[in-house]
């Protein structure tokens, strides 16, 4: 079983090969494990064992891992929102551990990076009277802008996962135990399922866990520096989000064709098994006609008459959102290759 470790920022990360052929070779599961190692590493570690944890609780913990490469907390228990975070737009400034705010007061004064902020307790309002009650709901705070020195602290009211636990606050739990020292252990494993005789691929984890790899071997090779790689890292997040975003909104609209969903879903496939994906309708990226079901993973800005919008093709819903509007605009849609700036 061979490994690789690569020490970069304040980690140590250790990959380790599938040992197991079969896996290996038939669903192309070249990692079986990341090691996430603070430098303050203690000793103690986080296992995320199959069949001890979640899909939810095992993915928010490889994410930590990532974030906390991209862009380490300056403490523990208040994560600040890295520079080049797309929630930094919208005066999204981080979260904060409950430990840290006044149980009697309405305000908190905390001070990182020599600088003050006022935070605003967080409450809840008594659905008769409609008086606040102060006081946190939930293990993790988000952290909203009010002024520049003024911040309100926010339950975590992210969607529930299958543990219980607020997504926001399971993903900042485990950052804060690699801030801690802990090592974290995760396991990208790749799954197949049949359906209506349809094979399914779910290599995500996997798909992750390559992209990592190959980042910090570029990084290594003095080829990538670790602040353009969180820059690209943040940006992509970015992107992802818009995606999400603007395909809810083509659905609530009503502007989805059934026929260009059915082919996006059946390219997908096809690409997942490893099979001939016929290259389709052409689109312009960087000025050169490109098939549509061949178009590179990346992210782009489109011109759709005068207007540029930001599309992404390193998710499905992505690539089913470009879809989407090549066949809305008539194939009139022109991508160039988006570069985030240093």
């Amino acid at each position: 079983m061979e490994s690789k470790t690569f020490k970069v920022g304040k980690l140590a990360i250790r990959f380790t090969q599938q040992d197991d052929a079969t896996r290996r070779e038939e669903l192309a599961e070249e990692w079986e494990k990341i090691e996430f190692i603070p430098s303050n590493a203690d000793g103690s570690f986080a296992n995320m064992l199959l069949g001890t944890f979640n899909p939810q609780e095992r993915t928010a913990a490889f994410n930590a891992g990532i974030r906390y490469l991209m862009a380490p907390p300056k403490s523990r228990y208040i994560h600040l929102t890295n520079e080049f975070h797309p929630d930094r737009r919208a005066g999204h400034m981080g979260w904060i551990h409950f430990t840290q705010l006044s149980t009697t007061d309405k305000s908190t004064v905390i001070k990182l990076n020599g600088k003050q902020a006022i935070v605003q307790s967080p409450f809840t309002r008594e659905p008769v009277s409609g008086l606040r009650s102060y006081g946190a709901t939930s293990e993790w705070l988000r952290l909203d802008r009010v002024t520049e020195y003024t911040w309100k602290a926010m339950n975590d009211n992210t969607q529930l996962e299958a543990t219980g636990v607020p997504s926001g606050s399971l993903l900042h739990g485990f950052i804060s135990e690699l801030a801690g020292g802990t090592t974290l252990i995760v396991y990208p494993v790749v799954t197949r399922s049949t359906k209506s005789g349809e094979t399914y691929v779910f290599d995500n984890q996997q798909a992750k866990a390559k992209w990592l790899y190959a980042t910090l071997v570029s990084i290594e090779a003095g080829e990538l520096t670790l602040e353009t790689a969180a820059r690209q890292y943040f940006t992509n997040a970015l992107f992802f989000r818009i995606s999400r975003q603007e395909m809810a909104k083509l659905e609530a609209a009503g502007d989805v064709d059934p026929k260009v969903r059915e082919e996006a879903v059946k390219n997908a496939i096809a690409f997942k098994n490893g099979d001939t994906v016929e290259p389709g309708r052409e689109v312009l990226v960087d000025g050169k006609p490109v098939g549509l079901n061949a178009l590179p993973s990346g992210s782009y800005m489109a011109l759709i008459g005068t207007k540029e919008i930001m599309v992404e093709t390193m998710s499905f819903t992505g690539r089913h959102r470009v879809a989407q509007l090549i066949a809305k605009h008539n194939g009139n849609l022109s991508l160039t290759t988006f570069v985030p700036q240093s």
